[in-house]
């Protein structure tokens, strides 16, 4: 089996979704036929995070995803760990789930009305099937998790049902796999 190491350590957005997207494709053209995701995030933009998720689930089955929680696991970045077939953690990580947060200030009533409420239910549905389906919890649970916070140790991370797998110290099993780190740092602005 050939495979590969992906530490994801940074914020998600748009840009490092797509970076993301982009490393995983090219392990692909690789062969490679197992792909083992770190990540150790704060979360992020709602959007790019369903995003990240659909594309990894929709991976070919023959592909073998694993996730597996480094430090904190916040918010967006709960989604792309539910992405993981075999989902495991460090023995300190910490999870945190939440409900869709806006920032609209420059929008009118009407237009938080029409357009800002109805978007921000729409991705807390998604976000709520996404946790069910990972979890197996039922939707008025999922539903009243996203209404507040909810922060996870390993042990409450377990029984909650995200992760399904070993809680270890030791992530990467084999020497000579590549492992890649994709950190805020490579999307700073550079600009003067």
């Amino acid at each position: 089996m050939s495979q590969i190491y992906i530490n994801f350590r940074a914020k998600i957005h748009k840009r490092s979704a797509d970076y993301l997207i982009s490393v995983i494709g090219q392990a692909l053209q690789q062969k490679k036929d197992k792909i083992n995701l770190l990540i150790s995030s704060p979360g992020g933009e709602v959007q790019p995070s369903i995003d990240l998720y659909d594309y990894i689930k929709g991976l070919p089955e023959k592909i073998e995803i694993n996730t597996y929680g480094l430090g904190q696991v916040y918010s967006g970045a709960v989604l792309i760990y539910c992405s993981g077939k075999n989902r495991s953690a460090h023995p300190r990580s910490k999870f945190l789930i939440h409900g869709v947060r806006i920032h609209a200030p420059k929008n009118t009533i009407k237009q938080l009305e029409e357009k800002i409420i109805p978007e921000v239910k729409k991705s807390s549905d998604q976000i709520a099937q996404i946790i069910i389906e990972t979890t197996g919890r039922k939707k008025e649970e999922a539903e009243k998790d996203l209404r507040g916070e909810t922060e996870l140790s390993v042990k409450e991370a377990k029984n909650y049902g995200l992760i399904n797998g070993e809680i270890t110290e030791r992530f990467i099993k084999e020497t000579g796999v590549p492992v890649i780190t994709i950190g805020d740092h490579m999307f700073q602005d550079k600009r003067p």
